[in-house]
């Protein structure tokens, strides 16, 4: 049995490189660093979303929400 479409879909976001992922979220890249730096949260190091929460210790849906918001 295959995962429902939508998990695929995000699974294959987060772990995209990050500019391409910001892009298939229609995010702007600078807006979202400044939610993400405002709330503790650094993309310094990071190469994919999932890099995002995994080097900040963050809640993964924090960071969508904050990204996407």
């Amino acid at each position: 049995m295959n995962p429902p479409v939508d998990i695929t879909i995000i699974n294959k976001v987060i772990k995209a490189p990050i500019n391409d992922a910001f892009k298939a979220l229609d995010v702007d890249y600078s807006a979202a660093s400044g939610r993400l730096k405002a709330n503790g949260i650094s993309i310094e190091k990071a190469m994919t979303i999932e890099d995002i929460w995994i080097n900040n210790n963050a809640d993964p849906e924090k960071v969508i929400d904050l990204i996407t918001e």
